[in-house]
C-alpha cells in the first residue's frame, strides 16, 4: 500500500500542510507511531498530530530542522 498525496491536492496546501503530509507518508512507510516520529525529530507528539491534521503552524526554524532530519528539500534553502 502506498501513501501518496496527489499533485492536485498537494498544490492547494500551505507549507505546513505539505510538511504534515510528508511527515505522515514518512511515518507510515516506516510503520512508526506518531510518538516514534516525534522522538526521531526531537519534537512533541502533539506537534506531529497537528501537522498531520493540517492544523500545524510552526516556526520556519522548526520546519527547517524537521526537513533537514527527513532529508527533504527546504523551500527556505532556495530563497
Amino acid at each position: 500500500m502506498t501513501h501518496e498525496v496527489t499533485r492536485c491536492t498537494f498544490s492547494f496546501m500551505n507549507k505546513d500542510q505539505k510538511l504534515g503530509q510528508q511527515l505522515k507518508t514518512y511515518r507510515l512507510e516506516r510503520d512508526w507511531t506518531q510518538e516514534d516520529l516525534a522522538k526521531h525529530l526531537g519534537v512533541s507528539r502533539r506537534l506531529i498530530i497537528r501537522l498531520e491534521n493540517g492544523k500545524g503552524n510552526i516556526l520556519d526554524l522548526t520546519r527547517a530542522k524537521i526537513e533537514r532530519k527527513l532529508g527533504l528539500k527546504s523551500p527556505l534553502a532556495a530563497a
